[in-house]
């Protein structure tokens, strides 16, 4: 079975030569290592074989070493853009990064302000979708439940355009699930990645208050449109590395061919993987 981690975020320790472009304070980032060599021991020891790598925030729209680690892969990882709405002319900058990086898909980040955002709603928000469709990859939703609302309005005008909701809507488990299932209910094209459960979780693995919004969005989205991660190197109160796929197969009553499209399939389908790359030893990568 192909295991694939589709939320992970790279780094370099060198930060002379890639320096960070953080908004205000040093960044959480600091705190962790997520040197490649890294991820690909984690990958390699437990048997997953490759990863969707996103462009992390210290790095704003410069997307040199993502697409240095996505090439140094040869076929492994795949890389996501992130949009930077601060830039009037995002649109422009985000297609030439794709080119130059061969980046596979992009991503809206609304962390910052998990309200309605003017930029998430208005003219920045209409250029990443233009854009998506445009390009026929897809478009990664990191935002609060607050924001759903927005994506489904969006969903509703892009029906071409692969959605993916990143790390469960963001989603509080003492709240449910309730904006996110309506949004998968109401349109197809939207997947949800099934990620960063140990920072969602408030209990210790295998994150038993997860759990009836696991199966509901199973039952609601089916297998096809679930996708692992683990967000790593974020992985604080996780066992080990694997720790979140674990966790899935103590939460949900799936068949093998369910848990294949799960845990990896899917992320080779949403971001175009390479089948025969991914079949290869690490050793031979």
């Amino acid at each position: 079975m192909v295991v694939v981690d589709a939320s992970a975020h790279v780094w370099s320790p060198d930060r002379q030569r890639y320096p960070w472009r953080p908004r205000g304070e040093e960044p959480p980032h600091a705190a962790y290592d997520a040197d490649p060599v890294l991820l690909e021991r984690d990958l390699a020891d437990s048997g997953a074989a490759g990863a969707i790598l996103v462009q992390p925030s210290v790095y704003a729209d410069d997307h040199t070493y993502l697409g240095a680690v996505v090439a140094r892969g040869n076929g492994r990882y795949a890389g996501v853009l992130l949009w930077n709405h601060h830039d009037p002319d995002a649109r422009t900058t985000a297609a030439d990064s794709l080119d130059r990086h061969a980046l596979a898909g992009m991503r809206l980040s609304a962390e910052e302000d998990m309200g309605r955002s003017p930029w998430f709603d208005g003219a920045a928000g209409e250029a990443a979708w233009s854009l998506a469709a445009e390009r026929g990859q897809p478009l990664s939703l990191l935002c609060g439940s607050g924001q759903l609302g927005s994506a489904t309005d969006w969903a509703a005008r892009c029906p071409d355009v692969p959605i993916v909701v990143d790390h469960l809507g963001l989603l509080d488990p003492r709240a449910g699930a309730g904006p996110l299932l309506d949004l998968v209910a109401r349109h197809d094209h939207v997947s949800v990645r099934a990620s960063a459960l140990a920072a969602l979780s408030h209990e210790p693995w295998p994150y038993r208050d997860l759990w009836p919004a696991l199966r509901a969005l199973l039952a609601e989205a089916g297998a096809q449109r679930l996708v692992y991660g683990t967000d790593w190197p974020f992985l604080d109160g996780a066992t080990s590395y694997d720790a979140p796929a674990r966790a899935l197969d103590e939460a949900l009553e799936w068949t093998t061919s369910e848990r294949a499209d799960v845990l990896g399939l899917n992320a080779v389908r949403l971001w175009g993987l390479d089948v025969e790359a991914l079949a290869r030893p690490w050793a031979a990568a």
